[in-house]
Formats: structure tokens, C-alpha cells, sequence
């Protein structure tokens, strides 16, 4: 007995065209739900940052009030130094209204 080839294309049943259906609602949920997780995430690293550059600048600014008040280059240049050694700052420059650079 010889069997006969079809050539006509073979139709999926509806256990597999749901089964494919619901493969591809769970891999795009999935897809969805990693970059919403992705974008959070960096937005909350940047937060953190701004908010860490925040704090480095208040204490700048606290260690550095007498040597701003009274003009005083040195003790500005061992305030900044100070901060900078135990921060990971790459740069701190204190400046005077007057546009001076003291820092």
C-alpha cells in the first residue's frame, strides 16, 4: 500500500492554535514587564545619584563656609580636598558670586 502525499497545507487544531496564543501573550507579558522593570530601575539609579551629588555639594558647602567667608584659598582647597578624598568625586570647584574661582 502506497500512501498519497498531500500538498495542501496542514491545519492547526485549536489546542494548538490557542497553545501558540497564549506563547505568544506570556513572551510579550514577559517582554513588557522587563523593560517597565529596566526603566524603573534606572530611573531610580539616577534619583539616587542626583540625590548623592545633592549631599557631596551640602557638605562641600558646610565644610567650606569660613574659607568662603573669609576668602581664605587654603583652608577652601584642604575643605574640597578633604570631601573629594573619601567621595568618588572626578571634580569640586568652589566658586564666588563674582564669577572668582577660589577652589
Amino acid at each position: 500500500m502506497r500512501r498519497q502525499v498531500s500538498t495542501a497545507p496542514r491545519r492547526l487544531t485549536l489546542r494548538q492554535s490557542l497553545g501558540r496564543t497564549h506563547l505568544v501573550a506570556a513572551i510579550t507579558a514577559v517582554s513588557v514587564a522587563g523593560l517597565f522593570f529596566t526603566l524603573v530601575a534606572l530611573l531610580v539609579v539616577r534619583f539616587y545619584a542626583d540625590h548623592n551629588l545633592e549631599l557631596v555639594a551640602r557638605a562641600i558647602s558646610y565644610s567650606a563656609e569660613a574659607a568662603v567667608v573669609f576668602h581664605d584659598e587654603e583652608a577652601a582647597s584642604e575643605a574640597l580636598s578633604g570631601i573629594v578624598a573619601k567621595e568618588e568625586v572626578a571634580e569640586a570647584t568652589i566658586v564666588l558670586t563674582n564669577g572668582q574661582l577660589l577652589a
